[in-house]
């Protein structure tokens, strides 16, 4: 099963692959396929990410497999989860 990927990649409402920046577009820093479906949608963080309100945002829309990735933090914890304690 081939995975590929794709850098800086731009989606718009409907989950199209658009032109970079096109009006109403979102980026993703890579996108994954494998055999031709997108699998994830990679954003990568070097400083604050997404409110939950864009989180919900992204998510809704058609085919979008966000996820973003975050520089190690000793001291940044998601709800519910322990500063040093991610994960567990």
């Amino acid at each position: 099963m081939p995975i590929e990927d794709e850098a800086q990649v731009f989606f718009d409402k409907d989950g199209t692959l658009v032109g970079r920046r096109e009006e109403g577009s979102l980026g993703a820093d890579m996108l994954i396929t494998r055999e031709g479906a997108r699998v994830e949608d990679v954003d990568l963080k070097l400083g604050r990410g997404w409110s939950m309100k864009k989180s919900i945002e992204i998510a809704k829309r058609p085919g979008a497999k966000p996820h973003q990735v975050r520089p190690y933090d000793p001291n940044y914890a998601p709800p519910g989860c322990l500063p040093g304690k991610v994960g567990t």
